[in-house]
């Protein structure tokens, strides 16, 4: 993986806050990833994939839980897409909302 493929930051940093939700200190998961709590406060930032993977890989090590990636669907929210979470939601069908999302994905995440 390059740094030059990106995630949204909104999607990082609901990753990054539920880690310290969960008990994870800010500054522990700062250091471990790279990435900076002030960083992800801007939710147009784009954060390189190796980023956004060493954090999951570190939040799956400082808890212990293998199914991490599986159970942060609970925090997911779809405002986290920015305006692809408000086309999705306000699509008339589940099928035209799964259109969008497929045909808009590359804003969220450029190798999806």
């Amino acid at each position: 993986m390059t740094d030059s493929h990106t995630i949204s930051g909104a999607i990082v940093k609901r990753w990054f806050n539920a880690l310290a939700k969960g008990g994870i200190p800010v500054q522990r998961l700062e250091e471990e990833t790279g990435l900076t709590l002030d960083q992800l406060e801007d939710l147009d930032s784009r954060i390189s994939l190796d980023q956004h993977y060493k954090l999951m890989e570190t939040g799956i090590a400082l808890t212990g839980n293998p199914a991490l990636a599986l159970q942060m669907g609970e925090f997911f929210e779809p405002e986290d897409l920015g305006i692809v979470g408000h086309v999705f939601v306000n699509s008339p069908t589940l099928r035209e909302a799964g259109q969008q999302a497929v045909r808009y994905t590359k804003l969220i995440c450029e190798v999806a």
